[in-house]
């Protein structure tokens, strides 16, 4: 951890927390409460608070810096948190049913899955150690996007051999896909933290990232390993075809997020750079 050259934080309002764990409960309560189909108005009531609660931290007297920070500068946060949530709720889709595609498509015994899938993941961190070299050389020859370039470069990556290794029936196409694809399902998630590291000021950075790891994880976990079963029960109608489902969730997402991570980036750059000026000014 370098050494902080600049105050690393601001007094926090206790105001603050409590209305931020209450916005994660509106609005965690109000998904859950749609996708197991409870009353409408429960969800309208928990989506209503919710809005009203988000209204209080993003805008009039009240807001926080951090808030303001975010509100102010949209144009980049709005993009990159869609961008990140929609890849990771491609992620956590495979994550969740790749085992039962495997199964189901190669007749492997479920005491054989865990080990072999196991195996499957041992060069992933190559792409979470190799994501952090390729960013910032690519920020040294003077792309200060370099952490967003890397970011779409690992989701096209983890979206062309995802849907090359879910839905190939051959074993000799369909494990070094596959394998291929864990290398590239970490690439994303250091450079895409790290880009709110770039625009975020030291004394609210770490509210920044906590804003956005609550978008991702609400997202990815409630939405990821839907999303796939809903495609094999409503449109494939086979649960041996999940592995198209899997496909179905990539093809469709993943390019989406490509298009939100570029569309991040020309906002991203005057606001980084900005950043960076001032933290260098303060050393």
């Amino acid at each position: 951890e370098p050494q902080r050259t600049t105050h690393a934080s601001e007094a926090l309002e206790a105001g603050e927390i409590v209305r931020f764990v209450i916005l994660s409960v509106f609005l965690s309560g109000a998904l859950v409460a749609a996708l197991l189909h409870l009353a409408w108005w429960l969800v309208l009531i928990l989506a209503g608070l919710g809005i009203y609660v988000a209204s209080t931290l993003f805008s009039g007297n009240n807001r926080s810096e951090a808030f303001a920070f975010i509100s102010r500068h949209r144009a980049v946060f709005i993009p990159h948190f869609i961008g990140m949530a929609l890849a990771g709720i491609c992620v956590f889709a495979i994550l969740s049913w790749l085992p039962a595609h495997i199964g189901r498509t190669f007749g492997w015994p479920p005491t054989q899955i865990g080990w072999r899938y196991g195996l499957m993941f041992l060069l992933g961190p190559l792409g979470a150690v190799g994501a952090g070299f390729l960013a910032e050389r690519i920020i040294k020859m003077g792309r200060i996007d370099g952490t967003l370039i890397v970011t779409a470069i690992g989701i096209a990556g983890f979206a062309i051999f995802g849907i090359l290794g879910t839905i190939s029936t051959s074993l000799a196409i369909a494990i070094p896909s596959i394998v291929l694809m864990l290398v590239f399902i970490s690439v994303p998630y250091g450079p895409g933290v790290a880009v709110l590291t770039q625009v975020a000021p030291p004394k609210i950075r770490a509210r920044v990232l906590a804003v956005y790891l609550f978008v991702f994880n609400t997202s990815s976990l409630i939405l990821g390993p839907l999303v796939p079963a809903l495609f094999t029960d409503y449109v494939y109608h086979d649960p041996k075809l999940v592995g198209y489902s899997m496909a179905t969730t990539l093809a469709i997402l993943e390019p989406l997020a490509i298009v939100a991570i570029i569309l991040a980036m020309r906002p991203f750059r005057p606001v980084a750079a900005e950043v960076a000026a001032s933290e260098l000014a303060a050393a």
